[in-house]
């Protein structure tokens, strides 16, 4: 999943103007670190977001925090959803907006679009009719308080029958 991880963090950053700073899975590039420093960044101040599959336990160890956003995120759209509730319960995000992606380069334009509005980001596969329950699931727990729903992509990323579905999730 990875950089989807930190895609779906994007608007969490753009919204509390907190930098996402990028690590490798098993290792602190040195750019990283210096950021880290530079900023005058501790471990408190740290969140590693995504399976350990993403970024594994060491690296957090050699960051020094034990913050991680997790929930019980097994892949992109599951961590998405964890990442969106976290955004939310924090008072970074709210449940008004919220945008739907397929695809990696329009998730990098929606993160700060959706930063700017408050709202957070969720995935669905590209080319295909069928949404996640992650973000189906969402979508469905927060019909009572989303305005706006935004799809990012065209049919090819998000299909007709996806946005049908994403419709679905929405109905009373």
């Amino acid at each position: 999943t990875k950089f989807w991880d930190a895609m779906s963090a994007s608007p969490i950053s753009a919204s509390s103007g907190v930098p996402l700073i990028l690590v490798q899975t098993t290792a602190v590039p040195a750019a990283a670190s210096g950021t880290v420093a530079d900023l005058g960044l501790t471990g408190a101040d740290l969140y590693v977001v995504g399976p350990t599959s993403s970024v594994a336990a060491n690296v957090a160890t050699t960051l020094g925090t034990t913050n991680r956003i997790i929930g019980s995120a097994t892949d992109q759209y599951n961590t998405a959803r964890a990442v969106t509730n976290w955004g939310i319960a924090q008072g970074y995000l709210g449940t008004a907006t919220v945008g739907i992606c397929s695809k990696l380069p329009d998730a990098l334009g929606a993160g700060t679009y959706l930063g700017y509005l408050g709202g957070g980001m969720l995935f669905t596969a590209a080319g295909t009719n069928s949404v996640p329950s992650a973000t189906t699931g969402f979508l469905s727990a927060n019909k009572s308080t989303l305005r706006d729903v935004f799809i990012f992509g065209g049919n090819a990323s998000v299909t007709p029958g996806a946005k049908t579905n994403i419709d679905n999730a929405l109905k009373p």
